[in-house]
């Protein structure tokens, strides 16, 4: 017959009678249906009664009172028996399982399914299921299930039309947890759950103990405890109360990681994981304590890094934690908690509402920080950090939060004094050297940051302001502004200048703006002021009236204006450098009105050259090599205009113009170090440069010509020019010397030598002194060969051809024509012969000039002479006198003075 549908009245706390009503039950524990007319009781949240039978144990007759209470009592007991066994077999197993189904999932919000269902009567009433589960809506969400369940009813009970649940067992089970997918973590599960709840029901304590595997870990959690409640839907939290402990026995990770599912690009190599858990609240107690602890051992875990891993060293941890839970408020609240760890150790406390999402008084103290391991066992940070940032020692950092997640107020303070700070070869903190960081932000939404910071390093204060950092883009904008401070101290935290004396005042202001995740877009400016500056070696002179203004960013370095007087040298530049760690790119500008080179390069070298990188150092030093081999110690450049640009490998020296040597110099030179072997070029313009000077610079006291040199020429090779550019050297050019003087050789005393010149002796002066030397030169094969070389003095005049080694050798053939006076003396009874003779030169006169540069042999032509005096002794003067200087010639001379 059809379920009839009734509703407890309201009676004591041992027991209810029920009467047919037209609904179901309030009480969702309860089960109300009667089958077949049966009455059927509830579950019920009434204790189990107890009987006690004290029988004497002398040997008295008993009274006949006593002999009827006793033959009341067997009939009573066998009555209830008949009584228990009638309602027993008149139970229906379908519906009882239908009620609990239903009740189970009323009351849990899930679902309940099993592959099998069996009812047992005796000698206890007990329903149970196989192969069952029971799946609660998330997140997370959460499944139960087990190969074995079992739910015993209280015999007593039965007889007052009550179920009373004394006890639920699970075996052979299974727990798992499944997180959103935004968690990292998306499956927990625990394995062999085995767990009993004795006396299920309200205002009673429910006692539970679980025992539950981990991996390959038996028995790894366990619990047991109490709990008490007044209703099982609508419960009263002032009337609640339980006890409970929770442990966790030396799990081994590197299995359940494997065994769990984990989005985390991270690998757990070994490691065991211990923890205990204690819960308590009192009836009447507003808040529910929760206090445990847990430890780490052996623990080493790996992070995919690209293609490789990367492993971070063996870490132990420990964690004592204590916390409340008040509902009413809405509020967690953190007494205290300290992790320990090879880093250091971390504390933290507060309280969050969970309605509001608000915070109040959290507090993270980080103590005795060790950073050289921060990177170590965390190593995301790795990646986070600047690649050429260092440090080591101690630190400690304090923070507090304020307001809710969506307005957060954040203040920290972090002291590193003790720590040892470096980045690259550019800044170095030594350790106790004072240096505090504190900040006030605001984080809107959870990814907003804005907010003000200040560090003070020593007599140092920087500020400035964090403007809408997204946490998540990386967009936002940072800008500081520093106090105008003394430079002296600078030394301590800067490589670059440790072993200088530095004095001035200096002033820094910044402004980022760009995506704080990546090292490219930035629109960025940080500009360097010092006024009166000094840099002082230990000994010599230094750089002194120095004044910057340096702009730098991620990816540039930009000086708009730097002037100082180094010695005797004055000098103002302009520079900017791009990637100068990846592919330099560098240009300059230099203007002085006195410049030595040589102490100015020496002085670059020494400030940078430890920080120059490989590429750019190199190209530096070859560039300072042709300075110190054109100018020596000493030598001085006036009306400097100079430009260099480094780029791709490649070197350009640009629009070079100065004073010096008595004459002015333009050049441009590069070399491309792209390929293999360098291609080096030099376009050089020199007017009126003294030679006597020029030659003689480096102190070489012998001479070998004087002169004012005028050359236009172009040179190009392949190789390093300081050492193998003489191997494939070429060029051409046009060379013009005026008013000079050969020390080396006597052109005069050459050809005094042959027969009937011998009376030019009394001319000879040991040199060759000319007017103008001027040639067409071309560089090939390390030689310079000259076709058409021409000299004109008031004595002689020659043209000449031949070459000259790039080593110091020369070697050329000369024609000399005797000027008409000295002709008229070596042949004056030979121009008798009119005026129109008198102004013709004697020659062509053949000599050889041949050997060292240093000092040339310079003889006749024995190939040629013979004929040559042959002529003068039979004077056939129009053989031996002739006009030398061709028109051409001179309209060129004129053109060039």
């Amino acid at each position: 017959m059809p379920a009839e549908v009734f509703n407890t009245r309201s009676g004591d706390e041992t027991g209810f009678f029920c009467t047919p009503i037209d609904r179901t039950c309030d009480d969702a524990h309860r089960l109300c249906v009667i089958p077949r007319g049966l009455f059927i009781p509830t579950l019920g949240n009434y204790g189990s009664v107890e009987f006690l039978l004290t029988l004497s144990s002398r040997d008295e007759t008993l009274s006949g009172l006593q002999r009827l209470i006793a033959l009341i009592f067997a009939i009573g007991l066998v009555l209830l028996c008949s009584l228990l066994s009638l309602q027993l077999s008149r139970i229906e197993p379908d519906l009882l399982r239908k009620d609990l189904i239903a009740h189970l999932e009323k009351i849990t919000d899930g679902t309940v399914s099993f592959e099998g269902f069996r009812l047992s009567r005796f000698p206890f009433l007990a329903a149970e299921f196989e192969t069952s589960k029971l799946v609660l809506k998330g997140p997370p969400r959460i499944g139960v299930s087990a190969k074995k369940t079992k739910i015993v009813f209280a015999t007593l009970p039965l007889l007052f039309g009550r179920f009373d649940v004394s006890l639920i067992e699970m075996n052979e089970g299974k727990v798992f947890f499944e997180f959103p997918k935004v968690s990292p973590v998306k499956q927990v599960q625990l394995e062999n759950v085995s767990m009993e709840i004795h006396s299920i029901g309200t205002r009673r304590p429910m006692k539970f103990k679980l025992f539950a595997d981990t991996a390959d870990t038996t028995k790894a959690f366990s619990g047991e405890g109490m709990i008490l409640m007044n209703n099982w839907k609508q419960w009263d939290w002032d009337f609640a109360a339980c006890d409970g402990k929770f442990q966790l026995n030396r799990v081994d990770l590197e299995k359940y990681w494997g065994q769990n599912k984990s989005d985390l690009p991270m690998k757990i190599n070994q490691g065991e994981f211990s923890g205990e858990l204690k819960i308590h609240k009192a009836k009447g107690e507003p808040q529910m304590i929760f206090e445990g602890n847990a430890s780490l051992g052996g623990f080493i875990y790996q992070m995919q890094e690209e293609a490789a891993f990367l492993t971070a060293p063996e870490m132990k941890a420990d964690l004592a934690w204590k916390a409340g839970w008040n509902p009413a408020r809405d509020e967690i609240h953190l007494m205290s908690s300290v992790v320990t760890t090879p880093l250091g150790n971390v504390e933290a406390s507060g309280r969050f509402f969970l309605g509001t999402h608000e915070l109040q008084d959290v507090r993270v103290n980080a103590l005795g920080i060790q950073l050289e391991s921060v990177p170590q066992y965390l190593i995301p940070f790795k990646d986070a950090l600047p690649v050429n940032l260092g440090f080591s020692g101690q630190s400690d950092f304090e923070m507090s939060l304020q307001g809710t997640l969506d307005h957060l107020l954040i203040h920290s303070k972090c002291d590193i004094t003790p720590a040892l700070l470096t980045y690259s070869r550019f800044f170095s903190k030594p350790k106790d050297l004072p240096r505090y960081l504190n900040f006030d932000y605001l984080l809107k939404d959870g990814e907003v940051l804005s907010g003000d910071f200040c560090l003070r390093l020593s007599d140092v204060t920087f500020k400035g302001s964090l403007t809408d950092l997204n946490l998540k883009t990386g967009m936002g904008g940072v800008n500081f502004i520093t106090n105008k401070f003394p430079m002296n101290g600078l030394q301590f935290v800067t490589p670059f200048f440790r072993d200088y004396r530095l004095e001035g005042e200096r002033k820094v202001f910044a402004n980022v703006n760009g995506n704080f995740q990546k090292l490219t877009g930035f629109k960025s400016m940080l500009n360097l002021t010092i006024e009166n500056g000094k840099i002082l070696p230990q000994e010599g002179s230094g750089i002194e009236k120095l004044h910057v203004l340096l702009d730098y960013g991620p990816l540039a370095i930009e000086m708009r204006k730097l002037e100082f007087e180094l010695g005797a040298s004055v000098v103002a530049a302009e520079w900017m450098a791009y990637n100068m760690a990846t592919s330099p790119d560098f240009q300059a500008k230099v203007t002085s009105s006195h410049l030595e080179p040589v102490s100015v390069m020496n002085s670059m070298n020494r400030f940078l050259g430890k920080n120059f990188p490989a590429e750019f150092k190199a190209g530096f030093e070859k560039v300072q090599l042709w300075v110190q081999n054109l100018f020596p110690p000493g030598e001085a450049l006036e009306s400097l205009t100079a430009g260099a640009r480094y780029k791709d490998k490649k070197w350009q020296i640009q629009g070079v113009r100065f004073q010096a040597y008595g004459g002015e110099a333009q050049f441009q030179a590069g070399i491309d170090q792209t390929s293999e072997v360098p291609i080096w070029w030099v376009d050089t313009q020199i007017n009126r440069l003294s030679l006597a000077r020029f030659l003689g610079r480096g102190g070489q006291d012998k001479k070998l010509v004087d002169g004012n040199l005028f050359l236009n020429a172009q040179f190009q090779g392949t190789g390093q020019p300081n050492v193998d550019w003489i191997q494939n050297a070429r060029g051409d050019g046009s060379l013009l010397i005026t008013n000079g003087e050969f020390h080396t050789f006597d052109l005069i005393g050459g050809m005094s030598r042959i027969d009937k010149l011998n009376q030019l002796s009394s001319f000879a002066t040991g040199t060759t002194s000319f007017d103008d030397l001027r040639a067409l030169l071309v560089l090939k094969d390390k030689k310079i060969v000259m076709d058409k070389l021409i000299l004109i003095s008031r004595d002689v005049s020659t043209e000449a051809s031949g070459e000259f080694l790039l080593d110091g050798v020369l070697n050329y053939r000369l024609n000399v024509f005797l000027s008409p006076a000295l002709t008229r003396e070596v042949l004056g009874t030979v121009l008798d012969a009119g005026t129109e003779a008198s102004e013709r030169q004697l020659g062509p006169i053949p000599l050889l000039l041949s050997g060292p540069i240093t000092g040339p042999e310079l003889k006749p032509d024995p190939a040629l002479v013979p004929e040559l005096v042959d002529e003068l002794h039979k004077r056939e003067t129009q053989k031996i006198l002739r006009n030398f200087m061709p028109e051409e010639y001179l309209f060129d001379r004129r053109s060039n003075n």
